[in-house]
């Protein structure tokens, strides 16, 4: 039972040593054809094992109680996997590099292989060769699109090489005080490798981040620290990534999808804050921050570049290499010091809580055309209750004749690549106005098309072809971007379905997006 305790706290630690030790019982099996592994020593009981995990999970409960009941709340979109992109596929182990490490570590290898009927080093390339196997599986399934956590894998490599590379050094040692004459020759060239080990060493607490980590105390940014600590609990929407790290506050989004919380929609927060990026007024902006349907924000600290506010963004690595998003904002989002207060510090804003009355901010101070109208419609959707209220009493009846164009079979994905997030409908005269707004799940090279057919309600067998160019071209849009995409053709007297989707030459993205005109879906 002790040892069933012993490996509960490990697995909840880190669960990647027990997926290497299942392979290497597999790879045992195979070479050696042998089931007996599988054997327990002692006989299996089922009560003391249940007692075991019943002890593990009510001692473990704090930290995964939490963690599932927000995933069956919010749902799961865990990312960490997604590390690794198409550029890490392939089998490129540590020790194929041509480098001290790497000719170091295959040196120690043979080594292995030449004393390899003593049980430690049998043992150490079973292990070996239980992760290239994990990594071999890793790499295919990328290639397939579903990739898994393998930065793991390369770091296990280097543990290996060490029990490697300590087990030669030793075997050398001892060779040299059993051989007299040869004791001079190995500690000259003991002595040798000696400032080749001292040269990495260097060049790695040299490393900008390593140093950082070293020299780093307290980042302050100007905040008063003393406030700091009456703020905790607070919610920062911040372009800081270790403001966390020294103050107890919260980040309304974390910095790296990588990193975020699986139940914390990431995606969906960056999209709000994607579609933020389109107004400057200050009540606006203040309304979003204050009642969005994640998280109430009370501070606003983000970065100033070009004349403008700005927050990065880091997206999933895969399947490409680079995923880096900048939210820019208008810097007149915070002059109404009624709705923001300036605080000591690097452009830290208090969020002010809208006390007034609604009656206060009658109306608008920008205009927007169809595109930015479609926009403010999708952050209206994030909004909670009062704040959808609140924004329509501020807008007025500038959606009252626009109507959702819903997915017929629920799918609105292109290959994967392309999402679409929402489809309106606008008729005006002689002319309907279509509008659609995707989110760019991939980076694209090539150019495409968009086809558009619209089916007339008289009839299923013919349609309407309009097709047409984006603006900008599809192989401008950037992972991450949310791009409004109009298209105006004359008004129809009836259709009941659209075609849409994407095409190069004869090949599409996908069998596209089929939706349904539903003259009941119209924008309140």
């Amino acid at each position: 039972m002790t040892g069933g305790f012993l490996g509960a706290v490990i697995f909840m630690t880190y669960y990647y040593p027990f997926f290497i030790g299942a392979l290497l019982l597999l790879v045992r099996m195979t070479i050696l054809r042998r089931w007996t592994y599988l054997n327990s020593p002692v006989p299996f009981r089922v009560r003391p094992a249940f007692c075991v995990l019943l002890s593990s999970a009510l001692l473990s409960a704090p930290f995964w109680l939490p963690l599932l009941i927000s995933m069956i709340v919010y749902g799961n979109n865990a990312a960490q996997q997604e590390w690794h992109h198409m550029g890490s596929v392939g089998i490129a182990f540590k020790y194929h590099a041509f480098s001290f490490t790497g000719i170091t570590f295959l040196v120690s290898i043979y080594f292995g292989l030449r004393r390899r009927m003593t049980r430690l080093n049998r043992g150490l390339l079973l292990l070996l060769g239980t992760v290239s196997f994990y990594y071999f599986i890793g790499t295919t399934l990328g290639a397939m699109g579903k990739p898994i956590n393998l930065i793991k894998a390369n770091e296990f490599l280097l543990v290996l090489a060490g029990s490697f590379i300590g087990l030669m050094v030793a075997t050398v040692m001892r060779t040299s005080l059993l051989h007299r004459g040869r004791g001079k020759a190995i500690a000259l060239i003991i002595t040798a490798l000696f400032p080749i080990f001292l040269h990495g060493f260097n060049r790695l607490i040299r490393h900008p981040m390593v140093k950082t980590a070293r020299t780093t105390w307290g980042v302050s940014w100007g905040l008063d620290k003393d406030e700091m600590v009456h703020r905790q609990g607070s919610v920062f929407l911040s372009a800081h990534e270790a403001l966390t790290a020294f103050y107890p506050v919260y980040n309304f989004i974390a910095h790296n999808q990588h990193y975020a919380h699986p139940a914390s929609r990431h995606i969906q927060r960056f999209r709000f804050l994607h579609n933020l990026q389109v107004t400057q007024e200050p009540y606006l902006f203040n309304l979003a921050l204050t009642h969005n349907r994640f998280d109430h924000v009370d501070f606003f600290m983000p970065r100033k570049k070009d004349g403008r506010f700005q927050i990065l963004q880091g997206l999933s690595n895969y399947p490409d290499r680079y995923a880096d998003q900048a939210l820019n904002y208008n810097m007149a989002v915070i002059s109404d010091t009624t709705l923001f207060r300036k605080e000591k510090g690097e452009h830290l804003y208090c969020v002010l809580d809208l006390g007034k009355d609604i009656k206060e901010y009658h109306g608008r101070t920008s205009e927007y055309d169809l595109v930015d109208l479609t926009r403010l419609r999708m952050l209206r959707d994030d909004l909670d209750s009062t704040g959808q209220i609140r924004m329509d009493k501020y807008m007025g009846p500038l959606w009252s004749n626009w109507c959702y164009l819903t997915p017929s079979d629920g799918s609105t994905n292109f290959d994967n690549r392309i999402e679409l997030l929402n489809a309106f409908s606008i008729s005006r005269n002689d002319s309907l106005h279509f509008l659609f707004a995707f989110y760019v799940a991939d980076q694209f090279y090539q150019d495409h098309r968009i086809f558009l057919h619209v089916y007339p309600g008289y009839g299923e067998a013919s349609f309407d072809n309009y097709d047409f160019a984006s603006t900008p071209k599809v192989k401008d849009w950037e992972k991450g971007d949310i791009v409004v995409c109009e298209r105006t053709i004359p008004n129809h007297d009836v259709y009941n379905k659209l075609h849409l989707g994407f095409f190069r030459g004869n090949t599409r993205l996908g069998d596209g997006v089929w939706l349904r005109y539903d003259s009941s879906a119209k924008l309140r």
